[in-house]
């Protein structure tokens, strides 16, 4: 399937998203959640592998692009991180402290920098809040324990 072709099936589930909530009568709040938690990023599976097939042509990003708005509320920019955060770190190979902690760094930087936060009223100590219940989450979802160090053997004392 074409890469926009494919990009235009993912991007829709927040539209579908937004009438199936409005349908039930959701709360506000709710439907904010449905259609900001991607913001206006791209799908950028899509977009990347349309820009690898052709390297010698500028890539149109619209069609690969959400269509937002921004989230407002704190709670919406956090349903942002956390989504995007928690569906990358399923398709990690190494589930480790630091590579977790370097992926929701990164994730957030990305955000902040696409301007993806604007609206939100996030404030630097909501992030750094944010980072580190994420990263314990996550360390709990993966069970992942510290190493333990190395015995030095007597011998070698």
């Amino acid at each position: 399937m074409d890469y926009a072709k494919s990009a235009e099936i993912i991007i829709s589930h927040v539209k579908d998203g937004v009438k199936v909530a409005k349908r039930h009568k959701l709360p506000e709040s709710l439907i904010e959640f449905i259609a900001t938690h991607h913001g206006t990023t791209r799908a950028k599976y899509f977009y990347l592998k349309k820009q690898e097939d052709n390297p010698d042509t500028k890539i149109d990003g619209k069609p690969f692009t959400y269509p937002g708005p921004l989230p407002k509320s704190k709670e919406a920019a956090v349903v942002m991180l956390v989504d995007g955060i928690e569906a990358a770190s399923r398709s990690m190979k190494d589930k480790n402290m630091n590579n977790l902690k370097e992926l929701i760094g990164r994730m957030i930087d990305q955000k902040v920098n696409e301007q993806q936060l604007n609206d939100s009223d996030l404030t630097f100590k909501d992030i750094n809040s944010i980072k580190e219940i994420l990263l314990y989450k996550l360390l709990n979802i993966y069970h992942v324990r510290i190493e333990y160090p190395k015995e030095v053997s007597e011998k070698k004392r």
